[in-house]
């Protein structure tokens, strides 16, 4: 099991949530999740298992943009995704070249790779 499939199933796991937003860009996408949530939702076993493993993830990479665009239009005129994107290539993944692009000048320079 993949792991956009594990997400979607242990979503369908809950019963307290009827309503995801997902990030689809493509009908690939739309025809994989209506696969996935048709395949059930997982096991308690299952949820717990990956309960656990979420908790060995470091708190700072969990929760990254997907750049959606849901967040757009900003009313500051920000492009948010873009920012995003900047700051977890910055600071998580610690790749402060790359994430220089077009945003660099809002980087900290105390970091390099």
């Amino acid at each position: 099991m993949g792991v956009v499939e594990a997400a979607h199933r242990f979503l369908a796991s809950d019963t307290n949530i009827d309503t995801i937003i997902c990030g689809i860009t493509n009908l690939h996408d739309v025809e994989n999740t209506v696969a996935n949530y048709a395949k059930g939702p997982l096991t308690a076993q299952q949820c717990k298992a990956i309960e656990l493993a979420m908790d060995k993830l470091k708190p700072q990479n969990a929760g990254f943009c997907t750049g959606c665009g849901y967040c757009k239009p900003c009313p500051a005129d920000i492009n948010i995704p873009e920012m995003m994107k900047a700051v977890f290539t910055g600071k998580y993944l610690n790749c402060v070249k790359s994430a220089k692009g077009p945003l660099g000048w809002l980087i900290h320079e105390s970091n390099q790779d």
